[in-house]
């Protein structure tokens, strides 16, 4: 499972920038977004996963809701930046069970396999 999350992650592309954030606060190059739309990391799972149309259909509103919930969790500056981490972790796990639900059993070892790359 710890295996799916960072591979969720990492095709999230919200680790990085949320532990920049965390510890620099808002990066000065703002003209780069911290996270890619729900399409394009929904693309790069069916690459690596061969999705289902209906998988994606149920994927979609599962990223997007992750990603709203991240980025409020980046503008919120009233936490300290061990708090915003343990908060995304939380945030990330909740989502990641929502996900892996979705997916085949074959699906989610292939997540799994491609994490520990």
């Amino acid at each position: 499972m710890k295996g799916f999350v960072c591979v969720i992650a990492m095709l999230l592309g919200l680790a990085a920038p949320i532990t920049a954030y965390a510890q620099d606060g808002p990066q000065a190059d703002s003209s780069r977004p911290l996270t890619r739309t729900p399409d394009q990391i929904l693309k790069m799972c069916d690459m690596k996963l061969s999705l289902t149309d209906g998988q994606k259909d149920l994927l979609t509103p599962l990223i997007a809701d992750r990603q709203v919930k991240l980025q409020e969790l980046r503008q919120d500056t009233s936490m300290r930046p061990r708090e915003k981490l343990r908060k995304l972790e939380a945030t990330t796990e909740s989502s990641d069970k929502k996900m892996n639900a979705v997916l085949t059993p074959d699906q989610q070892r292939s997540m799994g396999r491609s994490s520990r790359r």
